[in-house]
Parts: C-alpha cells; structure tokens; sequence
C-alpha cells in the first residue's frame, strides 16, 4: 500500500511540474509577444523582431503542447483504474484543445509574418 501511495505522490508532484511548465510557457511567450505588439510603431516593431515571434510561437507551441498532453498521460495509472471513460475523456479534450491551440498560434504568426 505504501508503495503505491509513493507513485501517487510522485505522479502528482510530475504533474504539478507539467501544470507550472506549462503555465511559465505561456506566460513567457505571451509577454514576448505582447513587447511587440503593443509598441507604438507596430508595423516596424513586428518586421524587426521577427526572431522574438517565433521564440514566443516555440515556447507557446511546442513547450504547452507535451506539458499539456503530459499531464493526462500522467495520471494514467491514477484515473484509469478508477473509470476508464472520465480518463480517455480527459485525454481526448487535452489532444483537442492542444491542437486547437497549435492552430491558432500557427494561423496567428502566419498573419503577423
């Protein structure tokens, strides 16, 4: 019982890594960004920091997107056990709303470069 109170507690602990990962991804991404587009040249200020959107676009598409699968694939052995249905429920709105994401980062730096 000991042991398994031990896995629990470290899936929840990697789990609350992938939650700040993925919280410090989006964050950092979302003030590079918004450096750029809220100076009051925007035109210029977009061309010349092209390298910062991009930056910015990895941390937010790459970065948020393993944590955020992450976490689910994390409580796999914690959720399944308990009702299958809930966990590929959660697993399947994580790959969902990633993917929406990601389209929307990818459809939002296409229009700015």
């Amino acid at each position: 019982m000991t042991a398994k109170m031990n896995t629990h507690k470290t899936r929840a602990r990697i789990f609350g890594v992938f939650f700040l990962i993925a919280f410090l991804a989006y964050g950092t991404s979302n003030a590079l960004i918004e450096s750029i587009v809220s100076a009051p040249d925007i035109l210029s200020n977009v061309y010349a920091s092209t390298t910062l959107i991009v930056v910015g676009a990895i941390l937010i598409a790459v970065i948020h997107t393993f944590t955020n699968i992450g976490l689910p694939v994390t409580l796999l052995p914690v959720l399944k056990p308990r009702n299958e249905a809930l966990y590929f429920g959660y697993l399947s709105a994580a790959i969902v709303a990633t993917v929406i994401f990601v389209v929307g980062v990818i459809g939002c730096v296409h229009k700015i470069l």
